[in-house]
Order: C-alpha cells, then sequence, then structure tokens
C-alpha cells in the first residue's frame, strides 16, 4: 500500500510522491483514509480526494489552485486535461479583498505628521513649588495636570522618571497643547525647547521671573484659545497604521488566561496586521513564559534581552523582598480566581499581546516606526505602569484586562478600555468595565470575540463611544515608578497587591 500526501485539511486533492498504477490503493499520510486510484499517476501529481463537479474549485495547501474543466471522479488524476489555469481571477479577487478591507479610523491630525484620538491640554510643573499653581489652574479650567511629586525628585533636580514624563507625556499625540511651568533653582527650558521642537504646542512659563497672577492670567488665556481651536477640529479618516495599544492585566483569574487575554491578542493581531503597534510589559508577571516570548522575538538577540530582563526582575524581587518572585505572584486574589502558580499565570498573562512579531524592548520616549509588538523597558510592580509608560512612547489607547475585578489607578491623558472575560464580573457595575470578553466562554468563538473587541477599540479611536472609567478619571496624572523609596518603604504591601486603591500625594484633594 503506498501513501499519498494531504498537505491540508481543507484540500480536496493530494500529491502523489511515487508514480502509482491504477486500481493502487493509497493512505493519507498520517491518517487511516483509503483511496483507489482510478488510473496511472505520476510521481508528484495529483488526485481528487472527492467527486468534484464541472466549474468547481480545487483546494491545495488551504487555497484554491485552479477550476475543473469538467466532471472529476474520486480518485482520478488531476491535471492538464482536465483543469482550467483561472491564476488571474482568482489573485484578482484577492487583491480586491484586501484592498476593500483595509480599516480606518476618524482622527485628528497634527502638524508634525502624527494623529490623535481625542483632545487634551496638559499642565506640565516641574517642582513640587509648581504644583500648587498648576493645580489650581486645573481646578480652575478642567484640563489635566502632571503632578510634579516630590518622591520623584532628588537633590540632582528631577528624577529620570520624571524627567522622561514631562518631556514624552506632552509630546504624546492625544495632546493638543500644554502649559510648561518651570519654578524653584533648576530650570527646565531645555525640555520645553524639546517639545516646541518635536512639533507640539506649549506655552512656557517661568514663575520666578514673572508676576504669578499675569502667569496665571495669561497661562488662562492660552488655554481658552486652545480650547476654542480644538472646538474647530475635524476628525479626518486615516488608515489604522500607527495606531499605539498599551495592553495590561491585573486581577486575574481562570477566565482571564481563557478569555479576556486571548481576545486582546485576537484584537492585537487585527491591529499589527493593519499596520498598528502594541505596547506590553509586567516584567514581573514574565516569569514562566520567557521561553514562549523568546519565540516571538524578531531576532535570537531580542530573545536574549528579554530573558536577560527576566533574570533582572527574579533578582531584584530577591534583593527587596527577599522573596523569589513566584513566592509573591500569584497574589491573594489570583489564587481566589483559581490560578495555582505564576508560570500558569504568566503563560495566560503574555497572551494580551497576540502572536506578532515582538519587534523591541522601547526605552522612555522611544517611539517605534516597524508595526507589531513592543515590550517597555521598566520596572512593573504597578499594574497601570504599562498604560502610563505607554503614554511617554505615543499610545493613544490603552486596554485593561481583568478577571476578579480590581480596578487600578487611573491613566490619563488616553482612553482606557477596560475589559474582562469573566461574564459574573463583567456584572459588577462598580468596575466600571465596558467590554465583555466572557461571550468566549458560551456565546462565540475565541476568533469571532476578539474581533468584536478589535471593532470596539476602533469605535473609541473614532471617539463614537464615552468609556466607563475616563468619566469619572481626576485630572491629576500621577506618573507610577514602583521602584523609588515610596514602594520600598512599605506604604504599598506588595504581597497584599492589587487591591483598588489612590496613590495619596500632598496637596491634591
Amino acid at each position: 500500500m503506498s501513501n499519498a500526501l494531504k498537505l491540508n485539511d481543507l484540500d480536496t486533492v493530494a500529491v502523489l510522491p511515487e508514480f502509482t498504477k491504477k486500481g493502487t490503493q493509497v493512505t493519507i499520510n498520517g491518517t487511516n483514509d483509503k483511496y483507489v486510484i482510478n488510473e496511472d499517476i505520476p510521481a508528484g501529481h495529483k488526485f481528487a480526494l472527492k467527486d468534484l463537479k464541472k466549474g468547481e474549485l480545487i483546494y491545495k495547501y488551504g487555497i484554491p489552485v485552479a477550476k475543473t474543466k469538467e466532471e472529476i471522479t474520486r480518485g482520478s488524476w488531476v491535471h492538464d486535461h482536465n483543469v482550467i489555469d483561472n491564476t488571474e481571477e482568482l489573485c484578482t479577487g484577492y487583491v480586491k479583498e484586501y484592498e476593500e478591507n483595509e480599516k480606518t479610523i476618524n482622527v485628528y491630525l497634527r502638524d508634525n505628521g502624527k494623529f490623535g484620538v481625542t483632545n487634551y491640554i496638559l499642565l506640565v510643573p516641574t517642582s513640587s513649588a509648581a504644583n500648587e499653581f498648576a493645580q489650581r489652574l486645573s481646578d480652575d479650567t478642567g484640563v489635566y495636570w502632571i503632578v510634579a511629586d516630590k518622591r520623584q525628585i532628588d537633590s540632582n533636580g528631577l528624577s529620570e522618571l520624571a524627567r522622561n514624563t514631562v518631556k514624552y507625556a506632552p509630546q504624546n499625540p492625544n495632546v493638543y497643547a500644554s502649559v510648561f511651568i518651570d519654578a524653584g533653582d533648576r530650570k527646565y527650558d531645555d525640555i520645553a525647547s524639546d517639545i516646541k521642537a518635536a512639533g507640539s504646542n506649549i506655552l512656557y512659563i517661568d514663575l520666578d521671573t514673572i508676576d504669578e497672577n499675569e502667569a496665571y492670567d495669561n497661562a488662562k488665556k492660552q488655554i481658552e484659545k486652545w480650547k476654542k481651536e480644538i472646538a474647530g477640529l475635524k476628525r479626518v479618516p486615516h488608515s489604522i497604521e500607527g495606531l499605539k495599544v498599551s495592553v495590561h492585566c491585573g486581577g486575574s483569574d481562570w477566565t482571564t488566561a481563557l478569555a479576556g487575554n486571548p481576545a486582546l491578542g485576537v484584537a492585537a493581531d487585527h491591529i499589527t496586521h493593519n499596520g498598528g503597534y502594541i505596547y506590553m510589559d509586567e516584567w514581573g508577571g514574565f516569569p514562566g513564559s520567557e521561553h514562549i516570548l523568546v519565540k516571538q522575538a524578531a531576532t535570537r538577540k531580542l530573545g536574549l534581552e528579554i530573558i536577560n530582563k527576566v533574570k533582572e526582575t527574579r533578582k531584584w524581587y530577591i534583593e527587596n523582598y527577599g522573596k523569589p518572585v513566584e513566592a509573591i505572584n500569584p497574589y491573594p486574589c489570583n489564587k481566589e480566581g483559581g490560578i495555582t502558580t505564576l508560570v500558569e499565570k504568566s503563560t495566560g498573562n503574555i497572551k494580551k499581546a497576540g502572536s506578532s512579531i515582538i519587534q523591541a524592548i522601547l526605552d522612555p520616549g522611544d517611539e517605534p516606526s516597524i508595526p507589531g509588538v513592543y515590550l517597555l523597558n521598566q520596572d512593573c510592580l504597578n499594574p497601570a505602569s504599562t498604560g502610563s509608560y505607554g503614554i511617554l512612547s505615543g499610545a493613544h489607547i490603552n486596554v485593561f484586562v481583568t478577571g476578579v475585578g480590581y480596578v487600578y489607578e487611573e491613566i490619563q491623558i488616553i482612553p482606557d478600555i477596560r475589559i474582562t472575560g469573566n461574564p459574573e464580573t463583567f456584572k459588577r457595575k462598580d468596575y466600571y468595565l465596558d467590554f465583555n470578553a466572557g461571550t468566549a466562554l458560551k456565546d462565540k468563538s475565541l476568533s469571532e470575540t476578539g474581533k468584536d473587541l478589535f471593532d470596539f477599540i476602533l469605535s473609541v479611536a473614532n471617539g463614537d463611544v464615552s468609556l466607563r472609567e475616563d468619566e469619572r478619571k481626576s485630572r491629576a496624572f500621577i506618573m507610577s515608578y514602583p521602584k523609588d523609596e515610596y514602594y520600598k518603604a512599605g506604604e504599598v504591601n506588595i504581597e497584599n497587591y492589587p487591591e483598588k486603591h489612590a496613590q495619596k500625594v500632598e496637596g491634591i484633594k
């Protein structure tokens, strides 16, 4: 008995690897399916796996490769004498489908060539002394302000994190304009100049060189002018190419790995396929799945960088908590939700980035130019950090997945989509969730739910959807920095984290 090669489950023909005489019984590779050959067939040629009607498409490699010229019976030779080469017809259809299926979103074009999906005005104080001015102006005008947290200011001025925040957050494409407020011994007019050079609208104020009341009036007038300009802006159609979405999860349970994160992964693949970008980090949740991540790495060198970064994360847990990361993560809420080990959690954790190539690890402020998945180079204990750091690299939208329902710190200046894979959690009105990915557990396939989520993300980019979390955000943007003294001092108990809480900053009501 001879073997035949069926190359795809959809195929209607199989290939004979050797000359086969009429009447020979053959078996399809890897199966018990048997066929009798109706005529002598040369090596490498095809035979029909079923009766084919005249004009029917013939499938090989899982795609149509020809059309029948006449009826062909099961087991018969399929070749020039009984097929039509319809390559042009097939390819024309493929190309037309590709062209017509281009996804577009309606966005606000920026003068520097970027686009935003919304319009924010941002106040940027660079010292604790400028905070009061910024907060008062925010209360008066309703615009957002970055908190120049005293924990992020060292003896040499702004810490690296704070400097990156005040430099790159105003350059986020969702920020239409910013007021940069200097005060104190150290001046950061060089950062303000960099922001302006990047094509962003900016008003620079040095409170030490101008009367504060005059500065306040000038800033308020400029903000009102910008608001009028924003009111006159019109959305225009734009391809998805360039859309940047940060993804993260927290409060995971069994549904996170089976529905929430995989559905987001499907949506992420749609985004990257259309020329978009996905940002992911949560390094404290990667141990146990780094061997899977490296398979998606664009290069071996990048794979080794990912492995080394995970090793650094493991070392940091030992040095700062005296315990391996596995002794802390999964958190109690994860275990209550059915997750037992870190490898179990992390394998579900990484599903939210989809299956596209991981192109690089981004430092704060880096904006990539090649579509795909990017990991953010930051030390994440705080589940909100992906969104916060994503802002610095130009993220337009953040998507957060939860299982048991915990909701973390607010993420300002980008729309924040909250989803869950747990249908029961979705029913909770106090968790402010926007999308139920739990349909993948019952009513729909994972691919259908992921496509629905992709469409939902596009509707948010279009400004067609009002997100529940965005409706209740405070206007104070606090950059999360898990490795500063605030965390080391024990104000946040990592063993009981995550929990719904707000960071307390002196001077914020």
